[in-house]
């Protein structure tokens, strides 16, 4: 396939002609660049200085928050030691009142009379130290059983 090119006309532009637009455009917008780097320049100037004064709020206010935090530590640490001595003492008024004491003699009278009485046997049967020989060896016997079934050996 042959390419057929045919001779067009070339469309140049004398030099005058171009230099003369471009400095017709650059004089028509050079007032509106200007305005538009002097915005530029005092909206930098403007916003660096609220940059700058932001981050000293800040800074003083976490150094505020700080001192009020240490503050209210120490306050709380004291308002708590006087909670518990106030606690403390209010117990032990209410554990000498002539009532408490009248309960606790009789608290200390049934429990002796139930250790020396019968109740001396039943301690016994609760708290013999041979229960935990019984039960070792029961559990032992009742694991030999289930693994003898599991496994299917005779005893």
């Amino acid at each position: 396939m042959a390419l057929i090119s045919a001779q067009t006309k070339s469309r140049e532009v004398a030099p005058h002609v171009l230099s003369r637009q471009s400095f017709d455009i650059f004089s028509i917008l050079e007032p509106t660049i200007a305005f538009a780097l002097q915005f530029q320049q005092l909206l930098s100037n403007g916003s660096l200085s609220v940059f700058v004064r932001t981050c000293a709020i800040a800074s003083d206010l976490l150094r505020v928050s700080r001192i009020v935090a240490a503050q209210s530590l120490c306050e709380t640490k004291c308002v708590l030691a006087n909670i518990v001595a106030l606690s403390k003492n209010a117990g032990l008024a209410a554990w000498n009142t002539k009532a408490v004491r009248r309960w606790r003699k009789k608290m200390e009278h049934e429990f002796f009379t139930f250790a020396l009485g019968c109740g001396n046997v039943l301690c016994l049967m609760l708290f013999w130290p041979g229960w935990w020989l019984l039960g070792i060896a029961i559990f032992a016997a009742w694991s030999l059983l289930v693994t003898a079934s599991v496994t299917g050996a005779r005893l």
